[in-house]
């Protein structure tokens, strides 16, 4: 057998070649001196051995780099690998520079097929990481949190991890059957920034079709930072930092909604003309104004309510059928009105209607003088007449601020005294200018009666004529109100002296249009229509 291929190697080949190298050809020419074999043919190939599965594995001890040709299973070129001691298939084909054709979704892929991960790079700097775990990463090599499936990590050279931009459509959107559609949390900055170049576009929409889901969350991880923010640099009209709006027709849907839990935290915070935002802790929602108004609260209904408070947990709101601008409902106080400033002028409720004239000054200080009710017209109660019906009475009205008092007495051998009521004694002011005004009727027959000794502690009923009658008599008495001081003995509001004093300066106000913003159909989001194309 070794004389037939030492025969066949030096007869049949037309060429062959040794030294270096070995040349297998039929042109005589020399093996390249790069190589230990150097076959060459234009006619033919190179033939590796043929064998099976079971063949295969039947060889022993393998090289490193052992080449067969699988011819069942897996049918192929096979190499062995030494340092992992495996045989590997040579796949055909690869991934090419111009894209590939051809290939089956599922059985062709890019990737690891062990637990590797996959990195790509531009500028041999990486710039993208699927885990082998499944987290893809963007400027990131390891994942902050293993529940992640995307992270994207901002830096110097990327300041936005993610920025969408909707020349028309949407810029982000984000749809959850449960949990959250977005959810933005930022240490400092953003959490989630969206903007839009079209007047009909969206920075960012989310859409959550669970009952009791959020479509948008904010998380702010420490104090001062933001969970959703939402501004305009524009000055014109119509600009929006936060636009919510519902359009359910019917059913508790709610264009903005928020909600704290903290027992110290704010729902809400609105303000306007820029600054620092002032709030109120432990409050559903607190607005402020630079130097407008806190909160417009305005209804579209004729018959509607501008503005409906509850306090004190009630759960049930009244309002009037007609409609009012303001509607508060408590357990307690129904509305409360205090001014901080204690001049004059000043008041905690002032109340006007359109008619000329009528108007209500509540809780306040003008002249020097501190009022609990001041304005025109004049005040009344509501009794109920014989038809059960309500009626007005009204109350006496004077130029002096007066207290009285009535009562009665009888004469004992024709001398009477009445003493007054310490605490009204208390409170009014008696001397030679403010004298105490005392008026009788006598309920019976005497020769008439005078009133002398008359002091703020009293006064004595005495018959004419040194009668000595036995007779009952009613009286009243009116005297001037006494100034009042505070704990430090500085006058706080005087009365004694006030007669006929000058009314209160009737407020400035501002009449204001409401700039309704209409909702117009070109501008609402069709999200099935986008749904469609996601």
């Amino acid at each position: 057998m070794r004389k037939f291929i030492a025969f066949f190697l030096f007869t049949a080949l037309p060429a062959l070649s040794f030294g270096q190298g070995v040349g297998v050809n039929n042109d005589g020419s020399a093996p390249d001196n790069s190589a230990m074999l150097d076959v060459k043919s234009t006619t033919k190939g190179l033939l590796a051995p043929r064998m099976t599965l079971a063949q295969r594995g039947a060889i022993g001890s393998p090289a490193n780099g052992l080449l067969i040709y699988q011819t069942d299973g897996n049918v192929g070129f096979w190499y062995y690998d030494l340092p992992t001691t495996t045989w590997k298939q040579l796949t055909s084909g690869g991934w090419l520079l111009t894209g590939n054709a051809g290939t089956t979704a599922g059985t062709n892929f890019l990737g690891t097929t062990d637990a590797q991960d996959l990195v790509f790079k531009t500028n041999n700097t990486e710039r993208a990481r699927v885990l082998s775990g499944g987290n893809t990463l963007f400027n990131r090599t390891t994942a902050l949190y293993a529940t992640d499936l995307v992270e994207v990590q901002a830096d110097a050279t990327f300041p936005y991890a993610i920025n969408a931009y909707a020349t028309t459509g949407i810029g982000v959107y984000g749809s959850a059957t449960s949990g959250y559609g977005v959810l933005g949390e930022a240490t400092s900055g953003f959490g989630v920034y969206g903007g839009a170049t079209n007047a009909l576009g969206y920075g960012v929409v989310g859409e959550n079709t669970a009952s009791g889901g959020i479509a948008i969350y904010g998380v702010a991880a420490v104090g001062g930072a933001t969970g959703v923010l939402g501004e305009t640099s524009s000055t014109t009209n119509g600009a929006r930092g936060v636009r919510g709006y519902a359009s359910g027709a019917s059913g508790n849907t709610f264009g903005v909604w928020g909600i704290t839990a903290s027992s110290t935290g704010v729902g809400v915070i609105g303000r306007s003309g820029g600054g620092a935002s002032t709030y109120l802790p432990n409050t559903g929602g607190s607005f402020s104004s630079a130097t407008g108004t806190g909160v417009v609260g305005q209804s579209n209904s004729t018959t509607g309510t501008g503005g409906t408070f509850a306090g004190n947990n009630i759960t049930t709101f009244n309002t009037l059928v007609d409609g009012s601008g303001v509607a508060g409902n408590s357990s307690e106080i129904g509305v409360y009105g205090y001014s901080t400033n204690n001049g004059n002028d000043k008041w905690g409720g002032y109340f006007l209607t359109a008619r000329s004239g009528t108007e209500t000054y509540v809780g306040g200080r003008t002249g020097g003088t501190n009022y609990k009710i001041n304005g025109t017209g004049t005040v009344s109660t509501m009794v109920k007449d014989l038809d059960n019906e309500y009626v007005n009475m009204f109350c006496p009205e004077s130029p002096e601020i007066l207290f009285q008092d009535y009562g009665t007495g009888k004469l004992v051998n024709g001398r009477a005294y009445i003493t007054i009521d310490p605490i009204l004694a208390k409170n009014i002011h008696i001397d030679e200018k403010h004298p105490l005004k005392v008026f009788i009727q006598l309920e019976g027959d005497c020769k008439g009666v005078y009133v002398t000794n008359k002091s703020k502690n009293g006064f004595e009923v005495v018959e004419l004529q040194q009668g000595t009658s036995n007779v009952d008599f009613s009286w009243t008495v009116v005297a001037n109100r006494i100034n009042t001081y505070d704990e430090n003995g500085e006058l706080n509001s005087k009365f004694q002296d006030v007669r006929f004093p000058k009314s209160p300066i009737k407020p400035k106000t501002i009449s204001q249009t409401v700039d309704t913003q209409k909702e117009d159909k070109g501008s609402s989001i069709d999200i099935n229509k986008k749904k469609k194309t996601k």
